[in-house]
């Protein structure tokens, strides 16, 4: 029966692999080059290298921008990004706008000084345009109108003024109308 999920790793250092893996860190050789020597990926041999208790220096740690990646964007960019932002679209809609990735547009954003809403408000919750509570109680309750009426008077949907109406237990049934 042939195995699934993840692949087992191919190479097994020994401990001769990790003094000499140690001996090249103390000389600055860097961990991509070791990986390269020993046909394994580079998360794996911080993996690996952490589980024996080997410390990677500092001065090797792969910065999350390096020169060569690092995005340079205008000002007025970064104020299309801050104006999509506010209009409530999503990270992936400015990265992809922008040609960067979610998380890339997020860290500008913060970078710029943009305040971010809390998780459960970006689904539009804090951007919703309120109801008028008197309008709505006027055309609902006093004068009878229907949801659907209420809605075209007030310009919204149905389901927001169905939702605001059961917000205020105004909600009338069936047999109240007849």
């Amino acid at each position: 029966m042939a195995r699934t999920g993840r692949p087992q790793e191919d190479y097994q250092f020994t401990k001769r692999d990790y003094a000499k893996i140690q001996r090249w860190l103390d000389k600055g050789k860097s961990p991509e080059d070791i990986a390269l020597h020993y046909g394994v990926i580079l998360k794996t041999l911080y993996t690996r290298l952490n589980r024996a208790g080997i410390k990677v220096p500092e001065s090797h740690w792969r910065k999350r921008l390096s020169e060569k990646n690092l995005i340079v964007m205008s000002r007025e960019q970064i104020d299309d990004m801050k104006e999509m932002y506010e209009a409530g679209a999503s990270f992936k809609a400015i990265g992809n706008k922008f040609c960067i990735s979610p998380p890339t547009a997020k860290r500008i954003l913060q970078d710029a000084g943009v305040e971010f809403l809390p998780p459960g408000q970006r689904s539009g919750a804090a951007r919703r345009i309120k109801i008028p509570v008197g309008r709505l109680y006027t055309l609902y309750v006093e004068r009878g109108m229907s949801q659907e009426q209420v809605a075209k008077a007030l310009g919204r949907s149905r389901n927001a003024v169905r939702r605001e109406l059961n917000r205020h237990g105004w909600i009338r049934n069936k047999e109240e109308t007849t």
